[in-house]
């Protein structure tokens, strides 16, 4: 750096020194900020990677979660060893579902008071203790439904909002995708579960220990993923600003139920998740029914879960690209893959099978679309308060109506014919239902049903 003299340009002493020190002085200041901006860098960076391990272990918590969709592999052995037919069955899984949703309303709001890491810790002890349950002392119907279906139910309601709030919060300009990510674990937690059980079976283990085993493997697997989740330092918005949002005790159920968007979202997720939820919950014995061997039955579980994993993903990717034009062509997908499913089992197996893997496909839109939309339309920083009780209405009670009704339908029919048509059209009427209210109505934007359009 140059240093300026008293005999240049007849610079005084007095000047030539502070000219020197204001050169010096800025000099430092350079440095100072490409160090600032250098650390700076480094810090979003590591931040960055901590998002992608949180998503990680979300997706995991998801995973162990997930083996609720694999329910109908058990369904058999219930029948062949304590007598519980299709109809019993279904109210089982039925009542899982309900208990889950309605779970997830007071999961949602304690997460919020107390940390997601704590929450879905204790979803974690509940869901792996439901499996023990069932597999020490359960011995006739009731203890199933105590065990598998209100225990279970609990520990899922408290595990499934946890991660997905957190990965929202933590990757907002992406929501679409992220929560594809880790709803997808969810999906991919029912192909695991319905081989490793079929495994076991095969093996010749009975249900009890299977139940057992399975409940120490969950116990260690997602409490281990649910102690690594945390929320970012800040939530961020994509214009990256703080997002200061709306208190949360402004969002009581009354208001949630008074806004013009949960009566928009519910409904159509209601016709997706009634459908879906209605076959896989009988999927093994709507093929064997139609006369497939027991082992392509069986595969065909495995089938829809993986249409279900890659659907959420997918459609992850598709809604943050097109928004919510993808809820009524989710719907539309679902209506004509219910439609085609019994006729394709009579034209080949392959078939069949095809047509499964479009079911999951567009049931899988049912977990990704409308938490995605509700990030949007109510904003990241309250998704854990308001979509657990659409969740609620629009999963929750087809949990009770589509295995109910359908198992009900099957028994009273003697086929599968019924009530897969009925939920066709359910799928169906949603569609339409979805198109006129997403592109008609302002949203986001009324409020409460009270206010004008």
């Amino acid at each position: 750096m140059r240093q300026w003299t008293t005999g240049e340009s007849g610079l005084s002493f007095a000047d030539a020194c502070r000219i020197n020190s204001l050169e010096t002085d800025g000099g430092q200041g350079v440095f100072k900020q490409n160090a600032t901006e250098g650390k700076k860098q480094a810090k979003e960076r590591r931040s960055a990677m901590k998002g992608y391990v949180i998503l990680l272990a979300a997706a995991c918590l998801q995973f162990c979660l997930g083996g609720v969709y694999a329910f109908s592999t058990f369904m058999p052995y219930l029948e062949r060893e304590f007598a519980i037919g299709a109809g019993r069955s279904q109210y089982i899984f039925g009542t899982t579902i309900l208990v889950f949703t309605a779970t997830m309303i007071v999961g949602g709001r304690l997460q919020h008071r107390h940390g997601p890491r704590r929450i879905a810790l204790l979803g974690a002890l509940c869901y792996g203790c439901a499996y023990l349950g069932v597999g020490l002392f359960a011995v006739d119907f009731l203890g199933f439904l105590m065990f598998k279906g209100v225990l279970e139910g609990v520990g899922i309601g408290l595990g499934y909002v946890c991660p997905l709030a957190v990965a929202l919060k933590w990757f907002p300009r992406r929501k679409g995708l992220a929560t594809g990510v880790v709803v997808g674990g969810f999906g991919a937690g029912a192909i695991a579960l319905s081989a490793v059980a079929e495994s076991m079976f095969g093996s010749g283990i009975s249900l009890s220990r299977v139940f057992i085993l399975l409940g120490f493997a969950y116990l260690c697997l997602s409490g281990l993923a649910a102690a690594m989740l945390s929320l970012p330092p800040e939530e961020v918005v994509p214009n990256g600003q703080v997002d200061l949002g709306e208190e949360i005790s402004d969002w009581g159920v009354r208001r949630i139920l008074g806004d013009r968007r949960f009566w928009v979202l519910t409904p159509a997720m209601f016709a997706g998740t009634f459908g879906g939820l209605l076959v896989i919950g009988s999927l093994r014995s709507i093929g064997e029914d139609g006369g497939l061997p027991e082992a392509q039955a069986v595969l065909a579980i495995g089938v829809f879960a993986v249409g279900n994993t890659l659907g959420r993903l997918i459609w992850g990717v598709l809604s943050d690209r097109f928004g919510r034009v993808t809820i009524p062509l989710s719907l539309l997908s679902m209506s004509v893959a219910l439609f085609c499913l019994l006729p394709a089992l009579g034209v080949s197996p392959g078939g069949f099978l095809a047509v499964v893997a479009l079911v999951g496909f567009s049931f899988g839109a049912c977990f990704v679309l409308y938490a995605a939309e509700t990030a949007v339309f109510f904003s990241a920083r309250v998704v854990g308060i308001v979509y657990p009780v659409i969740f609620f209405s629009g999963y929750g009670l087809p949990g009770i109506f589509g295995p109910g009704v359908g198992g009900w339908l099957r028994d009273a029919t003697g086929g599968y014919l019924s009530p897969v048509l009925m939920a066709g059209l359910v799928a169906l009427l949603g569609a339409g239902f979805a198109a006129v209210a997403l592109f008609r109505l302002r949203l986001p934007g009324a409020t409460t049903l009270s206010s004008k359009p």
